[in-house]
């Protein structure tokens, strides 16, 4: 096994070149964390889906019920910043690439970019109507 072998595994060569022919993704607001990456990998690993929290069901059914306050306040569609994913219940999307998917409380780090970018397509498969 050669040396350069020894230092990185296949799949970190993979995500670390991959990351080089995607700029946005060279910039990072946040730490990585490389537990909570491997968390929700995990996840992900075992079956679970994102699934809706309360402030977008809540945000939802204002706009359904047409509640002309709130459409005039946040407009036409439901708001959604955070998601839930098995046991976690708010893990942050917004602000994708550079700060997303990082676990709200407690606070945490980054996944890494191969995760974030997976996650964000993972996300819209499940859920069509966050944009």
């Amino acid at each position: 096994m050669s040396t350069f072998e020894a230092l990185f595994t296949k799949q970190e060569l993979n995500e670390s070149m991959w990351a080089w022919i995607r700029p946005s993704y060279w910039l990072m607001n946040e730490s990585y964390d490389k537990k909570w990456d491997a968390r929700l990998r995990s996840l992900l690993a075992e079956g679970h889906k994102f699934q809706h929290n309360e402030q977008f069901l809540y945000s939802k059914a204002k706009m359904e019920a047409g509640d002309p306050v709130w459409i005039a306040a946040f407009g036409t569609k439901p708001k959604a910043y955070d998601v839930r994913l098995g046991d976690i219940d708010e893990i942050w999307i917004a602000n994708h690439p550079y700060s997303s998917f990082i676990g709200r409380e407690p606070r945490t780090g980054r996944p890494s970019r191969a995760t974030i970018y997976l996650l964000k397509i993972l996300l819209h498969r499940q859920l069509t109507d966050i944009d």
